[in-house]
């Protein structure tokens, strides 16, 4: 029993365990599933109560306990479930058995709130007569918190539903307990089996209790009242008396009289001022299913009109009712204004995830798509993107119907994607390449941008002298471009080369990215200008320069909406702490890291190997290999160069160790060829100690 149930409860253990004791009676109020009928179960199995007469009464299914146990004179535990469901002689019957309860007995009664016949009082309306030496009590049972939440996913489901899966469990289900069991257990029982995400979670549905519930509250209304109910489960949330009644579609006084019957019947229920709903989220799409096509359609209709009155206007919602009341039109320019609000707001991922529904959407006018696809592209490049993402820009550039700078804009962002944050270089380059010649006569500037990104060194595959021909035609066409966050984004990208190979005017070029801007375009640029300043920094050594462009570019990512760079400039971090001896929690911070960028393996192969490097200084070299080894999410064949190099040095390290020289010669060569390709050489620090050890043997 949890302690705020044990608090609630103890003047019963009291009384129980003291047969001369003064009586109590304890209200036990709750709303439907919130576990009043669990609560008298532990009450009768408390062990105060093992000597005691327990005494069950079920209202509303049958009348009660014989007569004779109504009149008996020995203390008892009495145990009086759905008081609400109680007619006026069940009720009659249940006051005199409480007025007349003994020294050292007790009485838990529980009650609905909201289905109670006269409000506030679970004994009707007649005056109850309380003896004196009488102790009344009241209990209000509450929803669950989201760690209590959490608990019980993982007590049915195991530890693999992620954090994300129990807050959504949360919100869904309102906390009530009855709801999260019966949505623990549809996910438990699903086939294929559960695996943790949020996404199931949504899936699951309404549960058949609650569905039941709230539709049997429903039609228990008049016919006419029921649109309240419906526009209730439309708007999906909390709202307004005027902005619901609007969408009902009743007038004033006839929609206030419905609101009214729906508290009344606990169709609807009051959730802070002026704010009405259904007290568990999920009640909702159950209601919206039960009703026909049609009827809905204009509830969709209604609702995006009264959404588009708010200040400011929620135009994701407002595309969704467009959407659903079949309105096109409507429903693409919605869209639009959402992604680009969201973006201009650095919400990247809801802009990612609102178009990437929209666009996967069957029968989309070409022009349509030409111009939702670059919105995408846009805050996939910067934001956290899904893998979907990829396979839709994948789709899009092959339509040949799409005008060139388009299309080219948009092989340019895929290629940034296939590179920087999916590890599929030779795609990548390939699709940088061909947007930087697509581009070239059409879009200079982006033109550019396709070529700087060519410039960088840290993937697989390409030499020194490779990125520096790119670079150099970058900066001519970022000049003759004209455009000022062109000339920032290649010289961020200057920087990352100038940095990594220990350049000598590296450290100006780093001083002269425009760290204080206002466009945002720019500060963007050089936050990932500072990043790859601050990884090129911990690579070679310099702690402090690398703790102080890390802590900067970090703020200035944070502010300019770039999670993508930031990311990376915790990755490098982790790698600092390393480097420097701050091992106490690094093995807990790499794991953490992991676990949040769990759809995305690239973005934490900092961590994955920091963990491994960890794991081998501790002598756990299976943990150390499989660490060092991405888990298998990732082939390190397809990790940025320093990355592969490290990890290698400390596989060979870890053959030589378990006197496989032969492995430990083969991965040498191997981890040398790919340095000596690229020709930069601090990167080879890690490795060429053990790389020479592993062929001299």
């Amino acid at each position: 029993m949890n302690a705020t149930r044990g608090s609630a409860v103890w003047p019963l253990v009291r009384v129980l365990a003291d047969e001369r004791a003064e009586p109590v009676l304890l209200f036990v109020e709750g709303a439907a599933g919130e576990g009043k009928s669990h609560l008298l179960q532990e009450l009768a199995g408390l062990p105060e109560a093992a000597d005691t007469a327990r005494r069950w009464w079920r209202c509303g299914a049958g009348g009660g306990p014989p007569q004779e146990d109504e009149h008996e004179h020995i203390p008892a535990l009495w145990l009086v479930d759905d008081v609400h469901r109680a007619d006026e002689d069940e009720l009659r019957r249940l006051r005199q058995v409480l007025e007349g309860l003994r020294p050292g007995s007790a009485a838990a009664v529980t009650y609905r709130p909201e289905e109670l016949s006269v409000p506030g009082l679970p004994l009707g309306a007649a005056p109850m007569a309380y003896p004196s030496r009488m102790t009344v009590l009241r209990h209000r049972l509450t929803p669950w918190d989201e760690e209590r939440v959490r608990r019980a996913a993982v007590q049915a489901l195991g530890d693999g539903c992620s954090a994300e899966a129990a807050r959504r469990l949360h919100e869904r289900t309102g906390g009530v307990p009855r709801v999260v069991v019966d949505v623990l257990a549809v996910l438990r029982e699903q086939r294929p089996a559960f695996t943790g995400t949020a996404a199931e979670v949504e899936a699951a549905g309404t549960p058949a209790r609650l569905a039941e519930l709230v539709l049997g509250r429903t039609h228990a209304l008049p016919p006419e009242h029921r649109p309240v109910v419906w526009a209730a489960a439309v708007l999906g949330g909390p709202v307004g008396r005027d902005e619901l009644l609007a969408v009902s579609g009743l007038g004033a006084a006839t929609g206030n009289t419905a609101l009214l019957r729906a508290l009344e019947g606990a169709a609807l229920a009051e959730l802070g001022e002026d704010r009405y709903g259904f007290a568990v989220p999920l009640a909702a799409p159950a209601v919206r299913a039960s009703l026909p096509g049609p009827v809905r359609q204009d509830l969709h209709g209604r609702a995006a009109k009264a959404l588009a009155r708010r200040q400011p206007v929620p135009w994701a919602a407002v595309a969704d009712h467009h959407r659903a009341a079949g309105d096109s039109r409507r429903w693409i320019n919605a869209v639009e204004k959402a992604a680009e609000s969201a973006a201009a707001a650095s919400r990247h991922q809801e802009a990612i995830t609102l178009l990437e529904r929209t666009l996967a959407a069957p029968g989309l006018p070409p022009q349509v798509r030409a111009r939702l696809a670059p919105l995408l592209a846009r805050s996939a490049v910067t934001g956290l993107r899904s893998d979907q993402t990829v396979e839709v820009l994948a789709q899009i550039v092959q339509d040949a119907s799409l005008p060139a700078a388009v299309r080219g804009e948009l092989r340019l962002d895929l290629g940034l994607m296939l590179c920087n944050q999916m590890g599929r270089y030779p795609e990548g380059w390939r699709a940088l390449e061909t947007a930087a010649t697509e581009l070239r006569e059409v879009r200079p500037g982006l033109a550019a941008r396709a070529m700087a990104a060519l410039s960088s060194p840290f993937w697989p595959g390409n030499s020194l002298d490779d990125h520096r021909e790119w670079l150099v035609k970058a900066m001519a066409a970022a000049d003759a471009s004209g455009d000022d966050a062109m000339r920032t984004a290649v010289l961020a990208n200057r920087v990352a080369l100038a940095t990594s190979c220990a350049e000598p005017d590296a450290w100006e070029l780093v001083r002269s990215l425009p760290r204080k801007t206002t466009d945002p375009a720019r500060a963007g640029q050089a936050a990932r200008g500072l990043c790859n300043a601050a990884d090129a920094a911990v690579w070679l050594g310099l702690h402090e320069r690398a703790g102080d462009l890390l802590a900067e570019g970090r703020d200035l990512s944070a502010r300019s909406g770039a999670p993508y760079f930031e990311h990376n400039a915790l990755g490098a971090q982790l790698l600092q702490e390393w480097w420097t001896g701050q091992w106490t929690g690094l093995a807990r911070r790499c794991e953490d890291f992991v676990a949040a960028t769990a759809d995305m393996p690239l973005i934490a192969s900092d961590a994955y190997v920091v963990r491994g490097l960890l794991a081998l200084a501790q002598g756990d070299w299976g943990e150390a290999a499989s660490w060092l080894s991405q888990r298998g999410t990732f082939g390190r064949e397809d990790l940025p160069v320093p990355l592969a190099t490290t990890a290698a040095g400390a596989l060979i390290r870890l053959a030589l160790a378990r006197q496989e020289t032969e492995t430990a010669a083969r991965q040498a060569r191997a981890a040398w060829a790919v340095v000596a390709g690229k020709g930069v050489w601090p990167w080879a620090a890690e490795l060429a100690p053990w790389a020479v050890e592993a062929l001299a043997r």
